[in-house]
């Protein structure tokens, strides 16, 4: 099972990076850009994953891989699945 809006949430990923990065490097005392955005990344890549899984996707409750950004069932025909 892969992502079919991959593109799409690293395009988002992107944008919420380049937007947000001079201000990362400032606050957390890096100076290399590099370092900069692994820092970013593992520090709220998993927020920005579920913001857009969860929230922006436009597959968002058929995907199967969205499933646990979501306490709704992502199939139409309903399902027994439960976040955990």
């Amino acid at each position: 099972m892969s992502c079919s809006h991959l593109h799409d949430f690293l395009q988002t990923e992107i944008s919420i990076i380049e937007e947000h990065i001079d201000r990362h490097k400032w606050f957390n005392h890096i100076e290399d850009k590099e370092l900069a955005v692994e820092d970013f990344i593992a520090k709220y890549g998993g927020i920005i994953r579920s913001c857009y899984c969860g929230y922006i996707c436009p597959m968002r409750f058929d995907c199967l891989l969205s499933i646990q950004y979501h306490n709704v069932c992502p199939l139409s025909s309903g399902c027994n699945i439960k976040k955990e």
